[in-house]
This record gives C-alpha cells, sequence and structure tokens, in this order.
C-alpha cells in the first residue's frame, strides 16, 4: 500500500484565515515488507468537525504477521466510534475520555490475539482542531515541532526501553497549538535513515501546504528494502482577509422621467373619461323610458279601466327612442 494525501481546510478569525492541512504518507507492502504500519484521519460530518475536530494516528507493529492488520483496522473503528460519538461538547475532554476507553480496548486485544504484539505496537493518537493539538504516544515513533529553523523533539521525553503496560499502554496527554508557518511531524523512526532532521524539516516547510507528504513519497516509493514507511505533517498557515469591495448599482438618470409618466396618467385618465361618458346616456335614456311605459300602462289599468297593451303607434315611437343613434327623416 503505497501514497499519500492532504486534507486542507480554513478558520477565519477578524483579521486573517488560518489555512490548515493534515497530510499523510503511508508506504506498506503486505506481503514484503517487515512491519505492519497504518494510518488513519477521520472524515467526520461538518457539525462533528467543527465541534471536535480532526482525529487521527500513525501506528506501527514490528512485524509482517497479517493478524496485525487486523488488529489495526478494529483499532481503527473503535477510536473513531469512541470519540465521535462522545457526549461531551469539548474536544480535549472527549479525547481524554476516547483515550482511557482506548487502554481498555487494548487490553482486550491482548486477550483476542495474545500478548506477543504489545513490546512491538507504537502509536501516536491525536485530535486536532482549529490549530490546537492534543495526543498521546506509546512505543517508538517520534514526532518534531518545526518552528523556523528550530526543531523541538515531542515525544523524547519517555524511556525508549520501558516495558509497555498492557492495562495501559497510553499513559499521559500532551497538548499545544500550531501558529504561523510552524509544522508538527509523527512518523516512524525508520524514515530518519532516509532523511536528517534538517532536511525533513526543509521538505515539510519549504513546499506549499499539503504538497510535503507527496514529496517524501517520491523519495521513499523507489526504496529496494521495501520499507514500511507512515507519517502525518500537520501545518497552519495564515492568510490576510482581503476586505470585499462593493460597487453601488447606479441606475441610467432620465431627466422628467417622474413628470412625464405623471403627464401620461393623467392624459390616459382624461381619454378613458372621454370613450365611457357618451356610453352613459343611451343607457340611462332607456330606463328613464321604460320605466314611463310601465306607468303609463299602469295607469291605464287602473284609473282609466282600458286596456294595458298600447296602440302600435306608441309601440313604434317608444322603439324608435330606444335607438342610440338619431332619427332621421325619410328619404334622406
Amino acid at each position: 500500500m503505497r501514497g499519500s494525501c492532504s486534507i486542507l481546510w480554513a478558520f477565519a478569525g477578524l483579521k486573517e484565515t488560518r489555512m490548515s492541512s493534515i497530510e499523510k504518507l503511508l508506504i506498506y507492502d503486505a506481503t514484503r515488507s517487515r512491519a505492519t504500519t497504518h494510518v488513519f484521519i477521520g472524515h467526520p460530518s461538518p457539525a462533528e468537525e467543527r465541534t471536535l475536530g480532526k482525529l487521527g494516528f500513525v501506528a506501527e507493529i514490528a512485524g509482517s504477521d497479517r493478524i496485525f492488520q487486523e488488529l489495526l483496522s478494529r483499532l481503527q473503528e473503535f477510536v473513531k466510534t469512541a470519540y465521535y460519538t462522545s457526549p461531551e461538547a469539548h474536544a480535549d475532554v472527549a479525547f481524554e475520555h476516547t483515550v482511557q476507553a482506548t487502554n481498555r480496548y487494548l487490553s482486550e486485544l491482548v486477550g483476542d490475539f495474545g500478548a506477543g504484539w504489545v513490546d512491538r505496537f507504537s502509536m501516536v493518537l491525536f485530535t486536532f482542531r482549529n490549530g490546537e493539538l492534543h495526543f498521546a504516544d506509546v512505543g517508538q515513533l517520534v514526532g518534531f515541532l518545526f518552528h523556523d529553523k528550530q526543531v523541538v523533539e515531542m515525544l523524547g521525553g519517555r524511556q525508549r526501553n520501558a516495558r509497555v503496560n498492557p492495562l495501559k499502554m497510553f499513559t499521559s496527554i500532551a497538548a499545544g497549538s500550531i501558529k504561523g508557518q510552524d509544522a508538527i511531524v509523527f512518523c516512524t523512526a525508520n524514515l530518519l535513515d532516509y532523511f536528517s532532521v534538517d532536511k525533513l524539516r526543509r521538505t515539510v516547510v519549504d513546499m506549499p501546504l499539503g504538497g510535503a507528504a507527496r514529496q517524501l513519497e517520491l523519495a521513499l516509493r523507489h526504496d529496494p528494502t521495501h520499507a514500511a514507511f507512515a507519517a502525518v505533517i500537520l501545518q497552519t498557515q495564515a492568510v490576510p482577509v482581503q476586505p470585499i469591495q462593493y460597487e453601488p448599482v447606479r441606475q441610467p438618470a432620465m431627466p422628467g422621467a417622474p413628470q412625464r409618466s405623471i403627464d401620461s396618467m393623467l392624459a390616459q385618465t382624461a381619454q378613458t373619461q372621454a370613450l365611457l361618458t357618451p356610453s352613459l346616456w343611451p343607457a340611462f335614456k332607456r330606463g328613464a323610458k321604460r320605466g314611463t311605459q310601465k306607468a303609463i300602462v299602469l295607469f291605464r289599468a287602473m284609473v282609466l279601466r282600458k286596456p294595458t297593451r298600447l296602440s302600435p303607434v306608441l309601440e313604434r315611437i317608444n322603439n324608435d327612442d330606444d335607438r342610440t343613434g338619431p332619427i332621421l327623416p325619410r328619404g334622406t
């Protein structure tokens, strides 16, 4: 298994945005390598990442037994579940509880796989959130903090030859922060057989953010001994926030546009009234004549005791009056 990858994300402040990167390097041949290595970087949901950050580890077991691959795979699933299902809302407290639970789980793995792997087991378990780092380690891995041209060894305070307690493999938790152009590397010790500490620093610091692991892979992929390598690289970079410039949207000037709109509206209103007013008079005239006609009929029936039907002459006069146009004499 060969490869490298990087994960970049950003978190913003008032005047700058800090770009963070977690890169991993894993070169491992299950059939030829003399050690079993594994690198894990979690992929939480956005909500989980905002609260707890990213969990990861680098692990190595000196030996090529295939059961070691299963052991590390089971360990990965356990720590991922334990951390991201924690009820704690603070990353440091959730990480402390995860380390305690991992110690208990490792003791269970001793019962499943025997104790022969314990003294050959090395691991750095970490969580990284907004530049803040918490980690715990066991075994023979190495870690460096690169600050400008300074190098600080991070895992050198423990006795390397001390036997590992299978009931409590992780004995302590350390914490710190990555600022400016700093970088942290956790890796297998055999990486220093191919890179001096200073060359490793220059490779990590001088490369663009997210490109260091790829550069290390290119240098190690053709190793004739088929050695297994594993590493993670943690970095942040401060990027100044550029102020956003807003251009006002200007409407083209139209001199006299409001007055023209009012004049047009008044003219349209006057034209509408001119069209509607003549059409109301014929309707009013017809309604008045029908009322008069009904009054005549009622007068003839009730007072004069005469038939209610009008004479043909009166009916013709009323029908002619209902016409909307003028009555012209015949022959014109």
